[in-house]
């Protein structure tokens, strides 16, 4: 059962649920929103008055997803997590968004489902789509509120790269995934509207970012080719903040259909051996 700990500067320590409001032992009170999700964001956690994906953003994405072009993705995911939970355990999805991908996840695997997401747009679609799972607004580059070892196996899909953190929640024989986009990630559409794909492989700076506290075990890719309609290319724009520039948009508006890469590089990692967790005591 993962424990919530209180966010408060300095507190940590754990949260009780409550029907309408989780509680520390000091009194600090958290609400539990109607839809059933906790705001566990402190003012010192963000940079604006509503941080995270704007609902644009967030809806396109969906939309994206209930379309199956995240399909090879959930699907290679979802074999390397299989074999982590024999016995019951539980998963974070740091970065979560609107929580189609978590929620995929759970219905081929027996584990204990938690979404973090900045945006308060993303976990407020998560939480009416799919409230069977737990959901947080939280900073993940920040300090998580969650207590040590909560997690059998923690997921960033193009997320958060807080490798201390992670390393502090997963279990000692735990998994680490971390899913970036692959060198030929929508190539042809960012050529479309950029002018250029500018291919990178990401995957091996996470190599050196995790380095230190994880053991890289292999690196998987997912992928699939898909010819999409103009509203399923607008869908993918948005999802990537990617407008179309004034030189390029007479080159969108005369496509109906194109063929589009759609990869991910899966980089796995399990926590390196003797490796101290981060730990913050009270009163710090």
């Amino acid at each position: 059962m993962v424990t919530l700990t209180c966010p408060v500067r300095d507190c940590w320590r754990p949260l009780e649920a409550g029907p309408q409001t989780f509680r520390c032992e000091v009194g600090h009170s958290h609400d539990r929103a109607r839809r059933g999700y906790v705001n566990l964001l402190q003012p010192q956690d963000k940079r604006s008055v509503d941080p995270g994906d704007r609902r644009l953003a967030v809806e396109a994405r969906r939309r994206t997803a209930e379309r199956g072009l995240t399909g090879e993705l959930i699907r290679a995911l979802g074999n390397v997590i299989q074999p982590y939970f024999s016995k019951r355990g539980a998963l974070l999805d740091v970065g979560c968004g609107d929580g189609f991908i978590l929620d995929a996840l759970t219905k081929t695997n027996s584990f204990e489902g938690w979404g973090v997401d900045l945006s308060r747009e993303g976990i407020e679609l998560a939480a009416r789509s799919y409230p069977n799972l737990d959901w947080v607004i939280a900073n993940g580059d920040r300090r998580l509120p969650f207590a040590d070892a909560s997690f059998r196996v923690l997921l960033s899909i193009t997320g958060p790269k807080n490798a201390p953190e992670y390393r502090r929640l997963l279990e000692t024989d735990g998994l680490l995934i971390v899913a970036v986009s692959a060198p030929d990630d929508q190539a042809e559409l960012r050529e479309l509207v950029l002018g250029a794909a500018h291919a990178s492989d990401r995957s091996r700076r996470m190599q050196e970012v995790f380095g230190e506290l994880f053991e890289w075990r292999e690196t998987l890719e997912a992928r699939q080719t898909v010819n999409l309609d103009r509203a399923a290319l607008r869908d993918l724009l948005d999802g990537a903040y990617r407008g179309v520039r004034h030189g390029a948009k007479e080159r969108f508006d005369a496509v109906e259909t194109m063929v589009v890469t759609l990869s991910h590089s899966l980089v796995i990692f399990t926590p390196r051996p003797g490796t101290p967790k981060r730990r913050v005591r009270l009163g710090e």
